[in-house]
């Protein structure tokens, strides 16, 4: 496989929408994060997310093998092995995308905003 000719690198967007609404699957291969909004932003689209398990950041919002897959930072084969278990079990990558459109529901400002009210009340 000619990997050169699947991969696109695209520059800085203004509007990234497209790009959510036409993936399966967010990768995320960061050695360090806080709390990462990109992955946040991607279970809005219901994307299921694979990520390396740095940290801090990742295992805040990914429970592994329901909306996504947390690797052991640098394993490189177990994270090539849950990107090809979510390529071709169609079904599972629904699911777990669903799952991660679920709980990015917490996210919402609305529902940021009565927490906050909970705690200060």
């Amino acid at each position: 496989m000619n990997l050169l000719s699947s991969i696109e690198f695209i520059s800085t967007q203004k509007d990234v929408s497209q790009y959510y609404l036409s993936s399966a699957i967010y990768v995320m291969t960061s050695r360090h994060e806080g709390f990462p909004m990109v992955l946040l932003e991607a279970q809005s689209y219901g994307l299921p997310i694979v990520s390396f398990d740095c940290l801090t950041g990742p295992k805040d919002l990914i429970i592994s093998g329901v909306d996504g897959f947390l690797i052991p930072f640098g394993n490189i084969q177990v994270m090539t092995e849950k990107l090809l278990f979510l390529m071709i079990n169609t079904k599972k990558r629904k699911e777990m995308g669903l799952n991660a459109l679920c709980k990015s529901s917490n996210y919402l400002v609305d529902n940021i905003i009565n927490k906050w009210k909970n705690i200060l009340e």
